[in-house]
């Protein structure tokens, strides 16, 4: 099979996941869109299978962040409806205390899961659906551990796959869905779907990533061709700073000069699982 037709079936099977979210909502179906490939894949698949999604974005409240530029240029230019979300620095504070009170640790998983936790906090009243891209880039390979570890040959990046799909709180989906459960809200990352990992799995890392980034579903999308849609950036990092604004508060809450042990240093403090920690 060619990486065409597989990106077909990529496509088709997104469509088939989604579909059945149109059962599940009252208020909306919203997709978080960064104006990457995954989120944007995403939303068309929603568009495929007959939804009528709208995009959500987010940016610190004293920027437009060019992931929030791209995503608005993007659901403009496709005529599908958008909402910006402003993310107040003022509450970076109580919303660290609040996420850690709730089990979740580390640095990363704190960056990464804030946006979207702030996104249910300010705006669920707006859907009941939130539709991510996260975990895609499990398929591919991209962190520089994996890229550095498991790119070659093809049986060490199966490996890295099938570890990677295995911890099913991997780029925080299990973690984001409690959260969105607070808010009555099912939050679904359709590419943890088991036939899309059989899928991913027929092709090596070079096949996948060659001649572009993510190339089977530069193929399954073609529609996105025009849009010049960037390389892999981590959501909280670029120029988005909300890597740069939660360490910096962190750092202060914990009376810490470097963000890792700031970190550590709130988690025992406000961790229900560590001695000490809250009730």
């Amino acid at each position: 099979m060619s990486l065409t037709e597989a990106g077909r079936e990529v496509r088709e099977r997104l469509a088939a996941v989604l579909a059945p979210l149109s059962m599940c909502t009252t208020r909306g179906i919203a997709v978080a869109l960064s104006g990457g490939m995954d989120s944007a894949s995403v939303l068309l698949a929603a568009r495929d299978a007959g939804l009528s999604p709208f995009a959500i974005t987010f940016t610190l409240d004293d920027r437009l962040s060019t992931d929030a530029r791209r995503a608005i240029e993007l659901a403009d230019a496709l005529g599908i409806r958008r909402l910006l979300v402003r993310l107040p620095r003022s509450a970076i504070a109580a919303d660290l205390e609040r996420m850690i009170r709730r089990g979740v640790e580390g640095k990363a998983k704190i960056e990464c899961l804030w946006p979207f936790a702030r996104v249910l906090h300010q705006a669920a009243s707006e859907f009941d659906v939130l539709a991510t891209g996260s975990a895609a880039d499990g398929h591919f390979g991209l962190s520089k551990k994996a890229m550095i570890n498991f790119r070659e040959p093809k049986e060490k990046f199966d490996a890295f796959r099938i570890a990677y799909f295995s911890d099913p709180d991997r780029a925080q989906v299990e973690t984001l869905g409690r959260v969105a459960e607070d808010y009555d809200v099912l939050a679904i990352a359709p590419y943890f779907d088991r036939a899309i990992q059989e899928i991913m799995r027929r092709f090596s890392w070079d096949e996948l990533n060659r001649p572009r980034q993510k190339e089977i579903l530069r193929l399954a999308f073609p529609e996105l061709d025009r849009f010049a849609v960037p390389r892999h950036c981590n959501l909280q990092l670029g120029d988005s700073g909300i890597a740069e604004h939660l360490s910096a508060v962190a750092c202060e809450l914990a009376r810490e000069r470097h963000p890792a042990s700031a970190y550590r240093e709130l988690v025992k403090r406000w961790s229900p699982r560590r001695p000490g920690g809250p009730e």
